[in-house]
């Protein structure tokens, strides 16, 4: 048998086989054959649609290695009837050639486009090793993350020493390369044994069962890639660094790019930076500082001589040391008023500074009026500080001004039972309310766009720019957290209208006796309680005071005249439908970005996102029937 084989073997032929690389054939042998699993796929769809019978040649298993895509379009064609009746088959064949005719030409321009490197864009790479640059090795995020797991600090920090736990990593990934080789050792000798008595058994090259352009290649790659190289690594170790490597360089490459043309396109021009936050309605607080107000007067009329109980917007803080008359609203202004508050919130206490209260309340002040917060915000944001520090201004403006304490008077000397306070001052009607609300809006928008211009001008924008090029693609996330950062700590700080801590004390008082009898309280200032009695008040000083401040009140929470929180989010569109979405998910923000294309994406969608998550709180707590002057503690 061996000698009749070993006729067919000729001498020229195992030394070209040995000598001669046979490109053009093997070449050839893969046009043919190689794509035998696409030819297969082919002809498993045109056997589907009914062009190929399932019994023809190409699907029986001796042929199906062997396919080329020549064999299965000839064989589909030769098996198609061009009729009218075959529309959709004949339809289908070409459609499957055409694609096969894209995938071709796609092949050759990008072989074009290497071999001929054409002229690029304005900041584009210019050479092919520029597609693979990274600014900073030592900052870039994932070169850092790279050599902190894997090491080898030429590949991702070069300079830097090896450290142990890289040490011991090495050790591991070499026991496992050295033990994989000798596992594929034993395999390869198995094989080429295989291969040998195949080969003389057969007179084919590899045999019959072996590819004979691939097996020759993967055998050798099989081997090579297993082989330990530097610091333990086998070779496919590093390339799939190399490839991690080159993958991060691509990527930052790509980023830096990215952040040249947005800076380019948006942050350039200091107008796009930042979005436009939706200006507050302020009704709450005018509707408080005029309570506050009224309080004084009322207080300031009842008590006079050694019983005078002087009210003021003292600064009272539990951090500031102890002894003397703290300071007020009035004589500090915002900057120093953030610092004795150690730059958190604001505490103003309209009260009475008694020194034989020993301490009770915080900085001997009582609070007879009521207290209001004013929130710190981001204080290291131009338009942030600049926002609260506007709101600090109004509440003192509130207080020293007489547009509101005026008509509060009014309401303490009509209802309240004391002679001491009774008087003739005209009440003042809705359109007061309205005016007052509007007055407040026409400001407070003016202020709101001055913030969003300091905001836009703020010095983090060109740290940010710079810094971002340094720390990769990794740094993304970073970057976009800064926009989102910047623009939400503006829209943060306009929502941050001052809010009430407590009210006045004999409010606080009527509201803790209505408690005791029904938890769920709808007016917590009425001086009667669920089951109709009158509130006993421990002086006639108190009712009477009491009685003021809940005209005042019921004054700004009537039905037919109320403006609240809604209107944060719901200004009229005067399109009902618009204006229903407004009302429920305050996307008011949403339509606004359609007007605002120049402003950064990222920025319009930090504020819509802000006036959803503010419209969800908003919407909770009328779920629960609260309303929003009833909240105060």
């Amino acid at each position: 048998m061996f000698g009749n084989i070993a006729k067919d073997v000729k001498v020229g032929g195992v030394l070209r086989y040995m000598f001669m690389p046979q490109i053009l054939p093997r070449i050839g042998q893969l046009y043919s054959t190689g794509f035998w699993q696409l030819a297969y796929s082919i002809a498993l769809v045109y056997r589907a649609v009914g062009i190929l019978p399932a019994t023809h040649p190409v699907f029986r298993r001796e042929n199906k290695y062997h396919l080329g895509l020549r064999d299965v379009l000839a064989a589909a064609g030769s098996e198609l009837k061009f009729t009218r009746d075959n529309i959709d088959k004949i339809i289908i064949y070409f459609a499957v050639m055409v694609g096969l005719v894209i995938l071709a030409v796609q092949f050759a321009m990008v072989l074009a486009y290497v071999m001929m490197n054409p002229a690029l864009a304005s900041g584009m790479p210019t050479t092919y090793a520029g597609f693979f640059e990274t600014p900073v090795y030592s900052k870039d995020v994932a070169y850092r993350i790279l050599y902190m797991v894997f090491g080898v600090p030429e590949l991702f920090y070069p300079g830097q020493p090896v450290r142990p736990f890289h040490t011991a990593l090495y050790s591991l990934f070499q026991l496992y390369s050295i033990g994989l080789l000798i596992v594929a050792l034993i395999i390869a000798f198995y094989m080429v044994f295989a291969i040998l008595v195949e080969t003389a058994q057969t007179g084919v090259p590899f045999g019959k069962r072996y590819n004979q352009v691939w097996a020759p290649i993967r055998f050798i790659f099989a081997l090579g890639l297993l082989i330990p190289a530097g610091y333990g690594l086998n070779s496919a170790q590093w390339i799939t660094l190399y490839a991690a490597k080159f993958g991060s360089d691509f990527a930052t490459r790509g980023w830096v790019i990215f952040n040249d043309t947005m800076r380019d396109a948006y942050l350039n021009k200091t107008e796009e930076r930042v979005g436009l936050p939706q200006t507050p309605e302020l009704t709450n607080l005018a509707a408080y500082m005029m309570v506050a107000t009224a309080c004084e007067y009322a207080y300031s009329r009842l008590y006079t001589g050694n019983d005078a109980k002087v009210i003021k917007p003292y600064l009272v803080s539990s951090t500031a040391e102890r002894g003397g008359e703290p300071p007020t609203i009035v004589s500090m202004g915002y900057n120093e008023a953030l610092k004795y508050f150690k730059g958190g919130d604001i505490l103003i206490r309209f009260g009475d500074f008694d020194v034989s209260q020993n301490g009770k309340w915080l900085s001997n002040s009582v609070p007879y009026c009521g207290d209001l917060i004013v929130f710190s915000g981001d204080a290291t944001e131009p338009g942030a500080r600049f926002i609260q520090a506007y709101y600090y201004v109004l509440v003192r403006n509130m207080w020293t001004e007489d547009f509101l304490r005026k008509q509060g008077k009014a309401f303490i000397e009509h209802y309240s039972s004391d002679v001491k306070l009774r008087g003739n001052s005209p009440l003042p009607g809705a359109a007061f309310k309205t005016a007052v609300v509007e007055q407040f809006g026409i400001v407070t928008d003016r202020v709101v766009q001055d913030a969003v211009k300091r905001q836009s001008e703020s010095k983090t924008w060109d740290k940010q720019v710079e810094q971002v090029k340094e720390l990769g693609w990794g740094g993304a996330g970073i970057w976009y957290n800064k926009i989102a950062q910047i623009n939400g700590s503006l829209v943060t700080a306009v929502n941050n209208v001052p809010q009430p801590k407590a009210m006045p004390s004999v409010l606080e008082y009527v509201k803790a006796e209505k408690l005791q009898q029904d938890t769920n309280v709808t007016k917590p200032t009425a001086l009667t309680l669920a089951d109709g009695r009158e509130i006993k008040f421990d002086t006639a000083t108190d009712k009477a005071v009491a009685e003021g401040l809940n005209a005042v009140f019921e004054y700004w929470t009537k039905e037919d005249t109320r403006q609240d929180d809604l209107a944060n989010q719901t200004r009229s569109t005067n399109n009902i439908i618009i204006d229903v979405i407004n009302v429920i998910f305050g996307t008011r923000g949403l339509f606004d970005m359609c007007q605002s294309t120049k402003v950064h994406p990222l920025a319009q969608l930090s504020i819509l996102g802000k006036g959803l998550v503010e419209a969800s709180i908003r919407n909770l707590a009328m779920a629960v029937g609260i309303s929003p002057l009833t909240m105060i503690p």
